[in-house]
């Protein structure tokens, strides 16, 4: 829900307002903190999430297909209730953020992904993003979800 409050936000004032720019820098460090306790928490309570940093860009000419990939992701994470997706604007200025992409050496190359630590780069499409996740995870869809994807295909 925050998530689409600053997409909507950053889509109205631009992704290089001030207060849009303070709000993303917060947003990411709070998800950098869930991901980091989230990864915790799997580790002690035997729990197989799976987790998918993604990383896009703002900047014109860099990232053509990062809306698509942002909105398969936005399927996949309510379609499969395991799934645990972190977006990060890569051109943020924010240090936790350049160790974390430092950390898992993202190049430049959008949109980028890693999918339970392995990097992916350039898929866009849900059949390609999908072909990346775990087979167990893809059993684990919500009725839901699978009730809204076969209304929307009608």
């Amino acid at each position: 829900n925050l998530a689409e409050k600053l997409d909507f936000t950053e889509s109205r004032l631009g992704s290089d307002n001030e207060e849009v720019v303070l709000l993303k820098k917060q947003y990411s460090l709070l998800q950098i903190k869930d991901y980091l306790l989230m990864k915790q928490v799997s580790e002690k309570c035997n729990l197989k999430p799976v987790f998918v940093l993604y990383f896009y860009s703002n900047v014109e000419g860099e990232c053509e297909n990062c809306d698509t990939a942002g909105h398969v992701l936005t399927y996949l994470r309510e379609t499969y209730p395991q799934l645990r997706v972190y977006s990060f604007d890569y051109n943020l200025d924010l240090g936790a953020l350049k160790t974390l992409i430092s950390i898992n050496k993202i190049k430049p190359e959008f949109p980028a992904f890693v999918v339970n630590e392995k990097t992916y780069y350039g898929l866009s499409d849900q059949e390609s993003i999908t072909t990346t996740l775990p087979k167990s995870l893809l059993l684990t869809a919500t009725t839901t979800s699978k009730t809204q994807a076969t209304s929307t295909k009608k």
